[in-house]
């Protein structure tokens, strides 16, 4: 072992005392890989996944995938110096892979409904029925600019109408935590509903 890096090592031990359940050593893990995340972070979103950059913030996307990792943690068995920096910018990377691919995925199925939105609100007139489009068109054009992180919190809530404590499960947090992350994100998504007037 005398030529293997002390940070290594600690690395090794941190990961060995987490994956029994220790939560400082998973607090360690993410302090010491923090900024190494969120450069990687914004790395991404400056390169192969441009087109998220207005979605995303940075820290945000960060401890999001650091809640996926420290569930995949008892998976991970740390081979060489740095590997568990690579492992977690993997799951940042399928991460924003699977963002861009519900994205599309949605920009796909908007298409195709747009002709039904009309339809459904026949008893109302022309001009209503379009202000009424114009606004969730906004809407959604603004919902789609927050960070995904906002924006999930806002659909579990809003749109699928779970409960606080469910919302919070989806995160990996608690309900008081997904209270405020849904406030946050209501403030941006006020603001960014405001730029697309």
């Amino acid at each position: 072992m005398a030529n293997i890096p002390d940070g290594y090592e600690e690395t090794r031990r941190l990961v060995a005392r987490a994956q029994a359940g220790d939560a400082r050593a998973r607090d360690s893990l993410a302090a010491r890989t923090y900024a190494a995340m969120l450069t990687t972070a914004r790395a991404f979103l400056r390169g192969r996944f441009r087109p998220l950059r207005d979605r995303f913030d940075t820290h945000d996307l960060a401890q999001s995938a650091y809640v996926d990792a420290f569930r995949a943690l008892p998976s991970f068995v740390p081979a060489e110096r740095g590997s568990f920096r690579r492992w977690l910018a993997g799951i940042l990377r399928n991460k924003l892979r699977h963002r861009a691919a519900y994205l599309t995925a949605k920009r796909r199925d908007a298409r195709r409904e747009a002709p039904l939105a009309g339809a459904a609100a026949g008893a109302d007139s022309p001009s209503r029925r379009a202000l009424r489009g114009e606004e969730r068109a906004r809407l959604a054009q603004a919902l789609e600019r927050l960070p995904a992180r906002y924006a999930d919190v806002i659909r579990w809530r809003f749109y699928d109408e779970l409960a606080w404590a469910d919302v919070g499960a989806r995160l990996g947090a608690s309900e008081a935590a997904a209270q405020m992350l849904c406030r946050r994100a209501l403030r941006k998504l006020r603001r960014a509903y405001e730029k697309t007037a």
